[in-house]
């Protein structure tokens, strides 16, 4: 209940022109804000938190210049842990090749969830035999289907890069 009416927007892909995992929070603008119009084009404040490839948060508010003019900047605070600290953590084949060398199978799958694995994939590609899927497609290295980059838009929204 507490997430209702909040929308969710999830871009997935291959081949997409970058390569990144990373989830956006756009705030609510001031209830009273489009009333000025000096204010109506002003960014929404957002957090962001970056995954892959460079881990890290972003926090990008509006706020008062300091002065006697009424000016909104939107700084952004930014911590970037894979910038700041230098440590050579291993990618994720070489924890593999690591836990395989060491007989470390916390990292592998067992047969028996293999097994599960296929019947639940099987079942899938049984009831979509016959029916082929009704979705857009995109290009090789593009941000992803037009389709969809418009619906967003016709929310009101867009996508945060």
């Amino acid at each position: 209940f507490r997430w209702y009416g909040v929308p969710f927007y999830i871009r997935t892909g291959k081949r997409m022109n970058e390569s990144s995992t990373r989830i956006v929070i756009e705030f609510k603008k001031l209830p009273g804000i489009n009333n000025y119009k000096d204010f109506g084009d002003i960014e929404p404040n957002l957090l962001m938190i970056s995954i892959q490839p460079k881990e890290g948060l972003n926090l990008q508010i509006n706020g008062k210049r300091p002065g006697n003019d009424f000016i909104i900047d939107s700084p952004n605070l930014e911590y970037c842990q894979s910038c700041e600290l230098e440590n050579n953590s291993p990618e994720a084949y070489e924890r593999l090749i690591m836990g395989a060398s060491t007989a470390n199978k916390s990292l592998f799958t067992g047969w028996d969830e293999i097994e599960y694995s296929w019947k639940f994939v099987e079942n899938i590609e049984r009831v979509f035999k016959d029916i082929k899927p009704d979705f857009p497609n995109y290009n090789s290295g593009s941000k992803g289907p037009e389709e969809y980059l418009d619906l967003i838009k016709k929310d009101g929204r867009k996508w945060w890069y």
